[in-house]
């Protein structure tokens, strides 16, 4: 199993490209979410990345944080 020290999640609207469009079951350039990850190492190299499109109608997201005793965000 690898071990990743960051990863970053990037969200962002886009347009759906046309080969993703019909499997989606959506026009292309319809309205949609890309959600990208990338996965580095202790050495802050890339090991995994990933990008995934999402019709505007499936996708949902929330985040809750709250504050620890010390006053850090915690998930």
């Amino acid at each position: 199993m690898r071990q990743h020290e960051k990863v970053r999640h990037t969200a962002r609207a886009v347009a759906i490209p046309a080969r993703h469009a019909k499997g989606l079951g959506v026009a292309p350039n319809a309205p949609g979410l890309d959600k990208e990850r990338v996965y580095k190492t202790n050495g802050d190299r890339i090991a995994e990345s990933a990008s995934s499109p999402h019709s505007s109608d499936c996708f949902s997201g929330s985040i809750s944080l709250r504050r620890d005793t010390k006053g850090n965000l915690r998930n």
